[in-house]
């Protein structure tokens, strides 16, 4: 029988429009999504026996007559146009901007070819990856290990056609060639009856809709010589900047698999393997935007000497690996704050945000094992995420793969925070004096006098918080010389001040107080004078974790100032850059362990010179923290 286009009926069931569902999931960055799934396709049908999978994405231009069955194609969608007109505006412009397309004197199309790979199997059969990719929805003959096994991923494909037009051809191991054309351009309804079409129509060898078993030869330079599979999307829909869009998706997601040597790819002229990685990425004109960031500090934890790096096991399920780079001062802005997720096959499916406040990026493997099998059933069809509520029908099953994600994510982090409080991480100025501070003076070896050596090296790392830009501080730094300390206010109260004052007879601190601001206060010992509780500015304070699971930090600074009467409160700070006052359990200055009142170290004395102060608090964890140090003055 003649080889051509061949409409199917929809049996009076169910009809498409021209972006059905499956299409639609993938629109919203087809050539990024294209490139994810096409490698993920081809990782996954590597030959046994073969290091590393090849990829080749050549775009070329073909004649409009030198189309497979154009004209059947135009015909299909005259009649789109024509039943949609007056009935559906959404549909009847789709099929508009399809004809617009097709009427182009050069059609634009890309081939992606793979190498190394089983190709397409069973092409003859009903069954077999050759039929679920050019005929099944939501079918897959891949084993739970695969990367893509969620059968929708072809559909990435279409949306990367001007006309929803894309070919399949394979040479695969039992020596089958053939190919199938297949395009989804909207159901219309069938002149005479009312019945209507299903929405797709194959190029196929017969009425049964059979593949043609022969090579296709849609690019005219090119011929299959060995085991694999070749996809012509018709209608490329390309801008000027596809390239890099391809090949930076390719690396952000599969980084690992790269410069693990198991996957090589060419975008036209561009080859990208473990060896020219290196000046792709230097490449600005292909790596660049904002999701550079994501692949550099990718490629920096694969190769830099300085990364830490463990394994963990995962309870039963198998192991993981984490790395882990710290970056100092000249680098911070290199660093993501986030762990990117890899699993078998060595794909990127998401990342951990917010993992320490110290500078630094992280990468977690999962390699092939149990663990990668069960994150796998609970993947988006994207694989852009691991989703424990699509288990809806077990209860218990739902919890165990909570259980398990929190498990990974906290292994990880806590992994985090103990590499970066033993690692060198540098400093950073904070907005206003009270905040933290760097000191860039050598700082005094007596300050750790009492402190556990092993728990405070040289190198401690600083609780970091990020610099806000273009925000005046309120408490601006100022050299110590020009210090003044503010002076208290003793008198009446008028209106509208805001103080604590003793209810009834003032009778010290005994008595109640009315609601004022924390920086006012009275004199505990009640001799009836009012006072003012001032900031003490212009100091720079070093903040150092001495033991994270006990709370335990040191507080270090120069100062001017000569009071008597001082106290200290510290506050933590969450993502969201929200203020909690931190509770201090236990504070020692310079060797003096001092009164501790709901949290707040007090009456302590700071004299010129340096000061160490160790304190004990109730945080648990390393966050953002912020030191604000008062003076009590009265006459």
């Amino acid at each position: 029988m003649e080889n051509k286009w061949r409409i199917i009926k929809n049996g009076f069931g169910q009809s498409y429009g021209a972006e059905p569902t499956d299409i639609e999931t993938f629109k919203k960055d087809p050539i990024s999504s294209l490139a994810r799934e096409i490698c993920q396709n081809s990782i996954d049908a590597k030959k046994e026996g073969k290091k590393k999978t090849i990829l080749e994405f050549h775009s070329f231009n073909l004649k409009k007559e030198d189309v497979l069955g154009i004209d059947e194609l135009e015909k299909e969608i005259d009649e789109i146009l024509k039943w949609q007109e007056g009935r559906s505006e959404k549909e009847y412009n789709a099929a508009m901007e399809y004809k617009e397309n097709i009427n182009k004197e050069y059609i634009s199309c890309l081939r992606i070819s793979d190498f190394n790979t089983k190709g397409l199997s069973e092409v003859e059969a009903e069954e077999g990856t050759f039929y679920y990719l050019t005929k099944g929805n939501g079918l897959s003959s891949k084993d739970e290990l695969s990367g893509g096994s969620k059968g929708v991923g072809k559909f990435a494909s279409f949306v990367a056609s001007d006309f929803n037009t894309v070919f399949y051809s394979t040479m695969n191991e039992a020596g089958e060639i053939g190919y199938l054309g297949v395009s989804k351009l909207g159901s219309r309804k069938l002149d005479g009856t009312k019945e209507r079409t299903s929405g797709t129509m194959y190029y196929s060898a017969d009425e049964e809709r059979s593949p043609i078993m022969e090579e296709c030869r849609i690019d005219p330079f090119y011929t299959r010589n060995e085991t694999g599979t070749d996809i012509y999307i018709m209608g490329f829909e390309k801008n000027e900047n596809w390239k890099s869009q391809i090949i930076k998706k390719i690396l952000d997601s599969f980084m690992v698999s790269i410069m693990y040597d198991e996957l090589e790819v060419r975008v036209d002229e561009f080859l990208i393997d473990s060896n020219t990685i290196k000046d792709i990425l230097n490449n600005e004109k292909i790596v660049n935007g904002t999701i550079k960031k994501s692949i550099m500090a990718q490629y920096r934890l694969l190769v830099n000497e300085n990364v830490h790096r463990q394994k963990f096991n995962i309870d039963m399920y198998g192991e993981i690996e984490v790395f882990i780079e710290p970056y100092g001062r000249e680098e911070k802005e290199f660093a993501t704050q986030k762990c990117v997720m890899v699993r078998y096959p060595l794909m990127k499916i998401k990342e951990i945000k917010n993992i320490s406040h110290v500078p630094c990026s992280a990468l977690c493997i999962i390699p092939k094992n149990t663990l990668s099998k069960l994150l796998i059933k609970i993947e988006n069809a994207q694989h852009t995420d691991w989703e424990y509520t699509r288990i809806t029908n077990d209860p218990l099953k739902k919890k165990m793969y909570k259980a398990i994600l929190d498990k990974i994510e906290n292994t990880i982090i806590d992994y985090a925070n103990t590499v970066l409080m033993t690692s060198a991480s540098e400093q950073s100025d904070l907005e206003g004096a009270g905040d933290l501070l760097p000191d860039e003076t050598e700082e005094d070896e007596s300050l750790f006098e009492g402190c556990n050596k092993d728990a405070v090296p040289e190198d401690i790392p600083e609780i970091v918080v990020k610099k806000k830009k273009g925000k005046n501080t309120k408490n601006p730094v100022i050299e110590s010389e020009d210090i003044e300390t503010a002076q208290p206010e003793i008198g009446t109260i008028e209106d509208g001040d805001k103080v604590y004052v003793p209810s009834g007879h003032n009778e010290g601190s005994g008595s109640e107080v009315h609601p004022g601001n924390e920086k006012c206060g009275f004199n505990e010992d009640g001799d009836g004078d009012i006072m003012r509780t001032v900031d003490m500015t212009g100091i720079k304070y070093r903040f150092f974790v001495v033991d994270k699971k006990e709370g335990k930090y040191v507080v270090s600074f120069d100062s001017d100032y000569d009071e008597n009467d001082c106290e200290i409160r510290l506050y933590y700070l969450d993502d969201s850059d929200v203020r909690y006052k931190a509770e201090i359990e236990q504070c020692i200055v310079n060797g003096n362990e001092v009164e501790v009142h709901n949290g707040v170290a007090k009456k302590f004395p700071i004299k010129p010179g340096k000061t160490k102060i160790e304190l004990k608090t109730n945080i648990k964890e390393l966050y953002a923290c912020e030191v604000k140090m008062y003076a009590n003055k009265s006459k």
